[in-house]
């Protein structure tokens, strides 16, 4: 927690991806906190491009802010080198795993629902993380998440109830002669 807590802390400047205009859903009410306490956010949604959510301007992709943004966070030579859909059934669960050649990982969660199996974390290194206890999200459709990819996830003990939990997963690595140390 304490690294979430360091990144807040620090960068000021925030893209969040796939806010709505409608005052009810989570992605803008984690907007309005998010501004509430200082965070510049830069609403990102390719429906809702040049129209404003809670006073800020929606940009269709997150190229289109990479200047507002911190430039040091800014990844140009990471590509998407693989991406998959997975449907899972009722009953069914997904084992811990991890992703060799990658860099980064992400889901993009098209249709989640109250039923659906949360997504664990678990951190190979547990004696500097979390003490080994797994960290779990439950999803909501719209969701991006990305993590490392050597970072541990899958369902644990969790079993998926919905009817159809449709996920959009995907890896990166480095461009062809890309800098692995920008």
């Amino acid at each position: 927690m304490n690294e979430i807590k360091d990144i807040l802390s620090k960068y000021k400047n925030i893209a969040m991806i796939g806010v709505s205009n409608d005052p009810t859903k989570a992605s803008t009410i984690v907007m309005k906190y998010m501004q509430k306490y200082g965070y510049k956010v830069y609403p990102v949604n390719p429906k809702a491009k040049g129209q404003k959510i809670l006073g800020e301007e929606v940009f269709e992709k997150i190229t289109d802010i990479k200047d507002k943004i911190e430039s040091h966070l800014w990844q140009d030579n990471l590509v998407v080198t693989n991406s998959w859909v997975n449907v899972q059934g009722e009953d069914s669960r997904l084992n811990f795993h991890n992703h060799p050649n990658s860099i980064m990982s992400g889901a993009i969660y098209l249709k989640v629902d109250d039923n659906s199996s949360e997504l664990y974390f678990e951190n190979p290194n547990s004696m500097y993380f979390n003490y080994g206890e797994p960290v779990s999200v439950m999803p909501v459709t719209g969701m991006c998440l990305m993590w490392p990819s050597w970072l541990k996830h899958g369902s644990g003990q969790s079993t998926n109830k919905s009817s159809e939990r449709i996920v959009l997963s995907f890896n990166t690595f480095f461009k062809e002669g890309g800098n692995i140390w920008v």
